[in-house]
């Protein structure tokens, strides 16, 4: 049975999924949170389109879905140990970057997906298993057990990767570090 309709919401907009995350944090509390976001994804243009309205190509911006989850921290005190991008291309160092302050831990493809790559039973069997066997779910181990599901989905997410982002900032600095050497360089802008 339907418990409640929303009317329809725009899947593009940062506001809708703050309101949803504080919602769910609200209403489910619990000691860790893992957030699945399932849409289209543009890497450094940002994902979730609102196709069911017409979007007109809309897309969330990386900085707008930051947005969202510095929204739903501030009101509700939580940060989610993992956010899992179901979507294409948000694996990028622009993206990542982006949403440094969002999660503990980025799980995101750098490549396409495919639809095979949304079947998640398979994949909590497996997290549910860790726990049988008496050992402890972090966030750590829970991306690690999601890249390692899909490694063996070639024709899904196969390049699919867990960024601690605790250490996004070092990349960030070291790949402005080497982009300022490469502007020093006398090497040609010539095209191969």
């Amino acid at each position: 049975p339907v418990l409640e309709d929303l009317g329809q919401k725009d899947m593009s907009s940062a506001d809708t999924l703050s309101e949803f995350l504080t919602w769910g944090i609200k209403n489910y509390p619990a000691k860790h949170y893992m957030v699945v976001l399932m849409d289209h994804g543009g890497g450094w243009t940002g994902a979730f389109t609102n196709d069911a309205a017409g979007s007109s190509g809309h897309i969330m911006s990386n900085p707008k879905i930051a947005e969202a989850f510095a929204k739903t921290q501030q009101e509700t005190g939580v940060k989610p140990d993992v956010v899992h991008m179901a979507a294409c291309l948000m694996a990028s160092t622009e993206s990542a970057y982006e949403l440094k302050d969002a999660t503990n831990y980025l799980v995101a493809s750098e490549e396409m997906g495919t639809t095979l790559g949304f079947k998640y039973g398979p994949l909590l069997d497996k997290l549910e298993q860790t726990l049988v066997d008496g050992k402890e779910l972090t966030g750590e181990s829970i991306a690690k057990t999601i890249v390692d599901y899909y490694a063996y989905k070639p024709a899904a997410f196969a390049t699919k990767s867990a960024i601690d982002m605790s250490k996004i900032d070092n990349v960030k600095n070291a790949l402005a570090g080497f982009a300022q050497k490469l502007r020093k360089t006398d090497t040609g802008k010539e095209v191969l």
